[in-house]
């Protein structure tokens, strides 16, 4: 089972269960116990210590989930980093500033000490890098968790550099679809969908191809649900929500399955199915509800019970229980996410407490960027509490910005379905392309086959002239 190592915002609720390349497929690196060994024999040289050091994590199966023993890793990360100063080991450095980073993150869950190690990792790789992903993995926290300068250009040209280093093995073409996942979220974060539609198939693609039916493949099509959702698109999203909790389900991946079912039980809501939104929500509660890892995700579930019973006309109940989760985020050391304020606004209104539905969205401290679909369902809130109000003038104000959010989901819609149809057509025309290489490769064996028999049917007969000739002069 994988577990989450950089706390996400409710806000992406699931996306950074799979962030990155998915150790429970990959596994633990087989050199691991040799390298701790010499790593933590104070008797070796330093530098071979480092180098053992540098070596396990220098491998694209590092830095995956704190399942897979690596947390011992992090631990060192301080010696490591004295070491290298003393050894003047630049090169090692970005590498070295990521396993910081993730100490921080991972072991004293401080993301504002795990952010300024981040952005030690892009500054040392300016002077030396021999990292293989140090880079990209930074971009990726910088750019979604952290306040960074980081540029689409910046991700994109670090996305490109480690590409070229691939070949077309089986292994390789494993760790671009972990690549091609990590850009689709990393778009997705920025509201870009049609380019993160684009990466979330290529990573579904590889996936197909490799025949790796796995936590991962589970996880790009999750990604699939929530960008199809975020922007109204629900046809789709519900296509590949089924499709995540099938494979997630035939992988045992606790993870994911709950994920997929919250995913569903979300869309339903949304959707208001009052019933198959129960039936999903309960089923994600049961799954989660003894694992420790899981122990946000089921607040996170709970968001969404309670959204049912708005849905049903239980608005104080909805109330008590998002009061509730509101509280345990509050004592977590998280900034609780719009969707529970959104909620929090709904039950309210459902009371008829028109200025406290108003207050929970005006005054929220909502952390990171909203998506549109949440946006809008703030606005269309605002709107009908100040129409209650008989406020007219504000529920206008309101409603112009929920218009302006509708009409920009409406144009992203359209240029996804663009973005798909597009890459349908692509692969159709691979696929053309391929079937009529063979049908020419058909068409010349077919060729070859008929000259030789024409050339057999000729010899023959010259071998029968030759005969009867013969036979005449005798």
């Amino acid at each position: 089972m994988r577990t989450p190592l950089y706390h996400i915002h409710m806000n992406h609720l699931l996306i950074g269960f799979w962030m990155f390349f998915a150790a429970s497929i990959w596994g633990q690196a087989p050199d691991d116990a040799a390298l701790y060994a010499i790593w933590s024999d104070s008797s070796r040289s330093a530098i071979d210590r480092l180098d053992a050091y540098f070596t396990r994590l220098n491998d694209f199966r590092a830095f995956q989930d704190i399942e897979s023993g690596e947390i011992k890793w992090y631990e060192g990360s301080n010696e490591a980093l004295e070491l290298a100063s003393k050894l003047n080991k630049k090169e090692y450095l970005p590498l070295l500033y990521l396993a910081s980073s993730f100490n921080y993150a991972v072991l004293h869950k401080d993301l504002e000490c795990a952010c300024d190690e981040a952005k030690k990792i892009i500054e040392s790789a300016k002077i030396a890098n021999a990292s293989k992903n140090a880079v990209f993995l930074a971009s990726m926290l910088l750019s979604q968790e952290c306040e960074s300068t980081l540029t689409e250009e910046d991700v994109s040209k670090e996305f490109n550099r480690i590409k070229n280093t691939l070949s077309a093995s089986r292994e390789d073409m494993h760790i671009l679809r972990g690549l091609y996942a990590q850009l689709g979220q990393y778009y997705t974060y920025n509201d870009q969908y049609p380019k993160a539609i684009t990466y979330a198939l290529e990573s579904l693609r590889l996936s197909e191809e490799l025949a790796l039916y796995d936590a991962q493949y589970a996880g790009s099509n999750q990604l699939l649900t929530i960008i199809h959702r975020n922007i109204g698109n629900y046809k789709d999203a519900e296509i590949y929500g089924r499709k995540s909790l099938s494979v997630a389900t035939k992988v045992k991946d606790t993870i994911s399955i709950g994920g997929s079912y919250m995913l569903m039980a979300k869309l339903m809501v949304i959707l208001k199915n009052e019933k198959e939104a129960q039936h999903y929500i309960d089923s994600a509660i049961y799954v989660m509800r003894d694992v420790k890892q899981c122990e946000d995700c089921f607040n996170f579930a709970r968001i969404i019970n309670a959204g049912i019973k708005n849905l049903s006309g239980h608005y104080a109940e909805a109330l008590a229980e998002l009061n509730e989760v509101e509280e345990y985020f509050k004592e977590s050391g998280f900034t609780p996410t719009l969707e529970l304020y959104i909620e929090k606004a709904n039950a309210n209104f459902g009371l008829k407490n028109y200025d406290d539905a108003i207050h929970e969205l005006i005054n929220s401290k909502e952390s990171g960027q909203e998506y549109f679909i949440a946006e809008s369902d703030k606005y269309r809130i605002l709107v009908k509490a100040h129409e209650a109000k008989g406020e007219y003038k504000q529920a206008l104000a309101y409603y112009k910005k929920y218009q302006l959010i509708e009409d920009s989901m409406a144009v992203i819609r359209n240029s996804s379905e663009v973005t798909r149809l597009d890459l349908e057509n692509q692969f159709a025309r691979q696929q053309l392309k391929t079937e009529l290489e063979f049908q020419a490769q058909l068409n010349k064996q077919k060729a070859t086959k008929n000259i030789l028999i024409l050339l057999g049917v000729g010899a023959f007969l010259a071998v029968m002239g030759l005969l009867y000739r013969l036979k005449f002069i005798r």
